[in-house]
């Protein structure tokens, strides 16, 4: 996260009101234990904030650009606990939002952890899907590029 950590009140000597700016340009406040001097863990960070981030950081890739030039998809992320999520891979870029998409071209089923780990490149989608934790189903060319998106 690049931000300007720098407290913007202190209230009380145990804690402190932070005020970060993400890359994004989102001011992000929050409040540490003046004692803490580490980053926000980003199992902390809402999931659909993860995912945009990190989809971002890949877009950067030349991989990332190859795989989807030309390519114009709708996915549906299903999570186990009943949370759901859509990609839409349209003019070489790739949005994420909150809730579900009308006839998708792919779905893919999992749970909130393993989506986590694959978007912080903790879990590779090849292992996800041998350990079954991951659940994918649409074309097998559409499998294949899959694999650059996570």
């Amino acid at each position: 996260m690049h931000s300007t950590n720098r407290p913007v009140k202190e209230s009380s000597s145990c804690f402190a009101d932070w005020l970060c700016s993400t890359r994004e340009g989102y001011k992000i406040r929050f409040r540490a234990a003046s004692w803490y001097t580490g980053v926000l863990n980003m199992n902390d960070k809402p999931l659909l904030d993860l995912m945009r981030e990190r989809i971002a950081i890949g877009l950067e890739r030349e991989k990332t650009k190859e795989a989807i030039e030309g390519w114009e998809r709708t996915a549906l992320l299903s999570l186990k606990d009943g949370g759901e999520y859509h990609f839409v891979v349209a003019d070489n870029t790739i949005e994420v939002e909150d809730g579900p998409v009308e006839d998708p071209d792919m779905k893919i089923q999992s749970d909130e952890e393993t989506i986590r780990k694959l978007f912080l490149e903790e879990m590779s989608a090849a292992s996800a899907l041998l350990r079954r934790k991951l659940k994918v189903k649409g074309s097998a060319s559409d499998l294949m590029k899959i694999r650059h998106i996570f």
